[in-house]
Parts: structure tokens; C-alpha cells; sequence
């Protein structure tokens, strides 16, 4: 038996080991990809023009974000156990740190891991990154419909735009919907799902909703606190916008920032980079040549790269608390 769970475990290491060698990879070739196309006489520059004082200024508003990310889990997991502010920014941190080397921010998801205990199971706890991440789209899908509205008048804005409003109505969905054991959705999971093991891991995933609804005032704070975590979050990136010297309206600028990061969050590359910079240069096309765009996605990615590289001071602190709380 030991030696199986061993050749499991080791088989699932090197699985993740190939597929962050193979994100590395693509990552690798897309920028091979970008700088090949651009003039690297202009891109430099480009990066000899950066306005110092914006670009100074849009390092500093990096920093309201994060205490809000950790301030906004805090609040998701207070029905559950209680944080403290400063745990809460560790963990995040440290995510930022993991995030690093997974596609789709994936470190996110390890609070759950870091966050469990007693009262807070580890299943109910990927509910609350779960929900995390739907509170991210939605933000994301509010800004971005906004700035759209304005901006796209074809049949790919109509299909954006009917993609982003069913982006928004998902966390209204896992708000309203009634997942305890005997809940029409879980009688449709089981239906549709029937192995035991499979519905009762999702019925704990989705039990952490059916506490969080409870109390309807820490829910609203928690919307509270997302919108103003985006709300600084894609100001910075258009503070940055015209650090590089791109003059483009603030709200096209929340129309086409949410697109990038969307792009940026799917699970191909490591952290997003590579894709989301594609989706800067082609998104952003009308308003700035690609020298650019490529000079800005690079300078964009520093709001993962400085967090990540701060977290691995809080690393080890956090993997010993995790232990000394496992052997209580």
C-alpha cells in the first residue's frame, strides 16, 4: 500500500513538474514569437521615454490591492475561524509566490490548504477560493461591460458582452441556489453525477455557500471590498497605460484591461505571461503601436512578479505554522 500512495505521489509530482515545464515552454516561444515582429530599436526607446513619475506612482497603488485581497478573505472565511489581518496577507503572498509557477493563478487556490482546520475543512475551504475566483470574473466582467458598451459595436461585442453578463449572474447563481443535501441542485448533481465519492467532495465544496448566505451583511462588505480592490487594481494598470505613454480614455481603458486579464488567466502559460501580452498588443492596437504594448505587458506583469518575489520571505513561516497547527 505505501509503496503504491509512493509511485502515486511521485507520478502526480512529475506530472506537475511536466506540465510547468511545458507552460515554461509556450511562455518561452511567445515571446520569442513577440520580439522577433517588433523593431527593438523602438521598443527601446520606448522604454527609455517611460514617464518615471506614473510609472513610480502606479508601483505605489499596488500596494492598496493586496491589503484588500487580504482584508477580503479575511471576511470570507470569519463564519468559519477567525484570521488576522496580517496572517490573512501572508497567505495571500504566499499564493502570489505559487502563482508564479502555475498557469491560471492556481496558487490561489493553496489558501485552502493554509486556511483549514478543525472547524474549516479543507473541501469547505476550496469553496471560499472558489467563490474568490467568481467574485474576481465578476468584477472583472462589471468594468469590462461598462467600458464595452462604449467601445464595440459588432457581432464579436455582442458575443463579449453576452459572455461577460453570464459572468456576472454566476456568483448571483451560487448566492440563490440551494445546495444542502436534499436541494434540487444536488438531487440534479447526483442524477447526472451518480458516483458517491465525486457528490459528496462537491457537496462540501458547495456547503461553504450555504453558511456564507447567512449572513447577508458580511457578503455585502465582501462585494464591497471586491469592487474597490478592482476598482485600484485596473486604475493601476491605466496609470501604467500612460506611463508608457499611451492616451487612451480611463474608460476604454476599464473596457479592454478586465479582456487582458481574462486572457491572462487562462492555463497555458506560467502566471499568464506570453498570452496576456498578446492580448495587450492586439486589444490595445488602435491606440498604441506593438513596441509598446509588449514595453507595457512586461512592466504589467511586475504587480505578480513584486508580491511573488516578496512571499517567498513568508514561505517557510507559514508552511511551520501549518505543521505546528496539524500536530495540535
Amino acid at each position: 500500500m505505501f509503496k503504491k500512495k509512493q509511485y502515486i505521489g511521485g507520478r502526480f509530482g512529475l506530472n506537475k513538474r511536466l506540465s510547468f515545464f511545458l507552460s515554461l515552454i509556450l511562455t518561452v516561444l511567445i515571446f520569442i514569437v513577440i520580439f522577433t515582429i517588433i523593431d527593438i530599436r523602438l521598443f527601446l526607446e520606448n522604454l527609455k521615454e517611460i514617464n518615471l513619475w506614473l510609472f513610480l506612482l502606479s508601483l505605489i497603488l499596488l500596494i492598496p490591492p493586496y491589503l484588500l485581497l487580504a482584508y477580503r478573505w479575511k471576511a470570507m472565511i470569519s463564519d468559519f475561524r477567525s484570521v488576522t489581518f496580517k496572517e490573512s496577507f501572508k497567505l495571500n503572498i504566499v499564493g502570489q509566490s505559487i502563482n508564479l509557477v502555475t498557469p491560471a493563478k492556481l496558487g490561489d487556490f493553496t489558501k485552502a490548504y493554509f486556511a483549514k482546520s478543525s472547524s474549516f475543512k479543507g473541501k469547505v475551504a476550496l469553496g471560499a477560493c472558489f467563490f474568490e475566483k467568481i467574485l474576481d470574473f465578476f468584477m472583472l466582467s462589471i468594468f469590462a461591460l461598462v467600458g464595452i458598451i462604449g467601445i464595440y459595436t459588432e457581432l464579436a461585442g455582442i458575443l463579449i458582452l453576452g459572455m461577460l453578463l453570464i459572468l456576472i449572474l454566476i456568483p448571483l447563481f451560487f448566492l440563490a441556489s440551494d445546495f444542502r443535501n436534499q436541494g434540487l441542485f444536488m438531487r440534479l448533481i447526483r442524477f447526472f453525477l451518480p458516483f458517491k465519492k465525486i457528490t459528496a467532495v462537491i457537496e462540501e465544496v458547495l456547503s461553504y455557500f450555504e453558511v456564507l448566505k447567512k449572513n447577508r451583511k458580511n457578503v455585502a462588505r465582501i462585494f464591497l471590498i471586491n469592487f474597490l480592490l478592482w476598482l485600484v487594481f485596473i486604475f493601476q494598470g491605466y496609470v501604467l497605460l500612460l506611463a508608457v505613454g499611451v492616451d487612451i480614455s480611463i474608460i476604454v481603458a476599464y473596457g479592454l484591461l478586465p479582456l487582458a486579464i481574462f486572457v491572462g488567466l487562462l492555463p497555458v502559460t506560467v502566471s499568464g505571461m506570453g498570452t496576456r501580452d498578446t492580448a495587450f498588443i492586439l486589444l490595445f492596437s488602435p491606440f498604441a503601436p506593438t513596441e509598446v504594448m509588449v514595453l507595457y505587458g512586461l512592466l504589467f506583469s511586475l504587480r505578480y512578479i513584486l508580491p511573488a518575489l516578496l512571499g517567498l520571505f513568508w514561505a517557510k513561516e507559514v508552511m511551520e505554522k501549518k505543521k505546528k497547527l496539524e500536530k495540535k
